[in-house]
């Protein structure tokens, strides 16, 4: 086997990623595991030079982080573990640092979300010499420093957070990296904000958050290309307007997070947005919230 066919799979796996935005992850969990089972088979079973076996190991990593992507999607726990685990060791094979790095990010971010910030922090240790080093792309170390502010905002330490966010603005600061569907295509300035604001709400400060969610109001955020992630985010607009106690304005965040949830099958928004009924529930007595809870979920 020669470079021919690793570039082709190399273009079938960009072609996944770039699905997962606009389609959700239920749709895409079995083309992941297939990718990466055709990855493994052929590292097993197929001849091929040095060059060729680094490059096999490399593109193994991409599939195994992305099935381990579409598997914390879906809420598979152990299936997402086990796939970051499995990336991060092929990818430090092919000595794919920024890939490595990526995918340790990915797994702390999975950590987080099942109640681990420690552990998260800990995974994200052990790629801070690289990210420090400059030897990962920008949006990757951007991406390290909001993980590791998500998981500083869970553990209450709001000087941390702070510390992070700032290191994530100034990390993209320097990149000039175009806009491709690579994993790390999603790190951009306003999703920084974003996760600012979802960290904000996570420390109990749901007012400081409100002005980061503007980017889904001033069209810096691509909702219409990325509707899965659109409905996730002003999922959390609507809580920090809750929060603020403006009942009103946290419907309206509910029925775009709802308009954007029918046009994409992930489990996770289905999830957030379910999250959020059950906390409009409580208002029942506002006619808006009434009127948005007879809307079925899809």
């Amino acid at each position: 086997m020669g470079t021919t066919t690793t570039s082709r799979l190399d273009a079938f796996l960009t072609g996944l990623i770039s699905m997962d935005l606009p389609l959700g992850s239920d749709l895409l969990h079995s083309r992941a595991e297939d990718a990466f089972t055709l990855c493994i088979t052929l590292i097993a079973d197929a001849a091929y030079c040095e060059k060729v076996g680094t490059e096999l190991h490399r593109l193994a990593a991409k599939a195994a982080g992305f099935a381990g992507w579409m598997a914390f999607n879906n809420g598979n726990h152990p299936i997402a573990e086990s796939r970051y685990q499995t990336a991060i060791h092929l990818a430090e094979m092919s000595g794919a640092v920024d890939l490595k790095t990526y995918y340790t990010m990915d797994f702390a971010h999975q950590q987080s979300a099942i109640g681990r910030p420690v552990m998260a922090l800990e995974l994200l240790s052990t790629v801070a010499s690289d990210v420090r080093r400059g030897r990962t792309s920008a949006r990757t170390a951007a991406a390290v420093h909001a993980i590791s502010a998500e998981a500083h905002a869970i553990l209450g330490d709001s000087a941390a957070h702070t510390k992070a966010i700032e290191a994530a603005r100034a990390a993209l600061e320097h990149d000039t990296t175009p806009q491709t569907f690579t994993p790390n295509s999603w790190v951009t300035a306003p999703v920084i904000e974003l996760e600012a604001g979802y960290s904000l709400l996570r420390l109990g400060k749901p007012r400081q958050a409100l002005p980061h969610f503007e980017v889904l109001n001033n069209g810096a955020f691509p909702s219409e290309q990325w509707p899965r992630e659109a409905a996730i985010h002003l999922v959390y607009a609507a809580k920090a307007r809750l929060g603020a106690g403006d009942v009103e304005a946290a419907v309206a965040y509910a029925r775009r997070a709802h308009d954007f949830l029918d046009r994409v099958s992930s489990t996770r928004a289905s999830q957030r947005v379910a999250c959020l009924r059950r906390a409009l529930s409580v208002h029942q007595r506002t006619p808006a919230v009434r009127d948005y809870l007879d809307r079925p979920m899809t």
